[in-house]
């Protein structure tokens, strides 16, 4: 196959738009042409850093800690304008039939007004105490500016449910 034809067909094939035309075209006239084995060493580096004012620059963390008789959170709450994030743990120490949870209550623009959404990110329901569970990248991305990121710590049994006063 002469080495016009071996380019056509390389080209036929797709293989022009990875960049492999070289090496199909320096192949020996009577070689089959093979693609490379691994992809280019520039589609395998690592990604960029973010540029200046970019959220991963604007990321905010500081430490909280909530705690009631029998129960106790800590961890570490991050926020940027796109994304919440928290790592922690919570204990469960009193065998009283009530469950620990972690809380946490945030506020998000809802493209009209702050909308304001509490939730449960991790509790001890089901477990025996005394007992302490983590809490690894629990993260929400909601699409929305976001702001004001709070923990607290709380009990709960049935429909009975005991929190720290104040959010941390």
């Amino acid at each position: 196959m002469s080495s016009a034809r071996t380019i056509s067909a390389v080209m036929a094939t797709g293989l022009a738009g990875a960049g492999l035309v070289a090496v199909a075209a320096a192949a020996p006239a009577g070689a089959a042409a093979r693609p490379a084995a691994r992809p280019a060493a520039a589609a395998r580096q690592a990604p960029a850093r973010p540029a200046a004012g970019e959220n991963a620059r604007s990321t905010k963390c500081r430490k909280a800690s909530s705690s009631i008789s029998g129960a106790k959170a800590w961890g570490t709450l991050c926020w940027n304008p796109d994304q919440i994030f928290a790592n922690g743990y919570v204990r469960d120490s009193k065998a009283d039939g009530k469950y620990a949870a972690f809380r946490v209550q945030f506020r998000y623009w809802n493209l009209v007004k702050w909308q304001t959404v509490t939730t449960y990110i991790r509790t001890t329901k089901g477990y025996k105490s005394p007992k302490t569970l983590s809490i690894r990248n629990w993260t929400n991305e909601s699409g929305y500016k976001m702001k004001d990121f709070w923990m607290q710590v709380c009990k709960q049994g049935g429909s009975h449910r005991t929190c720290d006063g104040h959010w941390h």
